[in-house]
């Protein structure tokens, strides 16, 4: 239901950066606990072969970097699998490998299967060091037409259906909608709703 614009706090379509780092493991953790039963995960992966090759400094062509990473998502999904059997639901999983910026890759993927919800996991600076957000998730928190959920450290397995929800206010529409729907993602899972505004 949608009142006064505010769309749904619906979770069914969800869009997960990945690599092989803990902060994307918690990322993927979170995103099958909140994940509806029913709906769709799709692990975003991205490949950048000019780049990745110039730092490598070795002699390779750009399709075994793609190969390669095609089987660590390959690896990621079935973990994810795992997991969600572990939690009694039906989701499913698809993959893409994109060759682009992670941004840009994850941006590209939320549009083209309609997310409802893009979810990327932090490092621990991002909490330590706030200045020291990364480019990626600066890039798709400026580029994201959906809401957007960063999972860091704090992000316990044990406490994933009772950790606070933090929202980021200021004034506008924006802030209507992002307090809208967090406030229906924190009622529907029990958790905790925390409102930051920067004054």
């Amino acid at each position: 239901m949608e009142a006064r614009g505010v769309p749904e706090c619906r979770l069914d379509v969800v869009v997960v950066g990945v690599t092989d780092s803990e902060a994307s493991e918690r990322a993927r953790e979170w995103t099958a606990h909140v994940v509806a039963d029913g709906g769709t995960i799709h692990l975003v992966a991205a490949v950048r072969p000019t780049v990745e090759l110039a730092v490598a400094a070795i002699q390779i062509d750009s399709s075994r970097l793609v190969s390669e990473r095609r089987q660590m998502v390959a690896e990621i999904e079935r973990g994810v699998h795992g997991l969600i059997a572990s939690l009694g639901k039906e989701v499913e999983t698809e993959t893409h490998v994109v060759e682009d910026i992670p941004a840009d890759a994850i941006l590209g993927v939320a549009d083209q299967v309609g997310a409802d919800l893009v979810v990327l996991g932090a490092h621990e600076q991002i909490f330590e060091h706030p200045k020291l957000i990364g480019r990626t998730v600066t890039d798709v928190l400026h580029g994201s037409r959906v809401p957007i959920a960063i999972v860091g450290k704090r992000h316990a397995a044990d406490r994933f259906d009772t950790g606070s929800i933090v929202v980021g206010v200021g004034s506008g529409p924006a802030t209507e909608v992002a307090l809208a729907w967090s406030a229906a993602l924190a009622d529907r899972r029990q958790a905790g709703l925390t409102l930051v505004r920067a004054v």
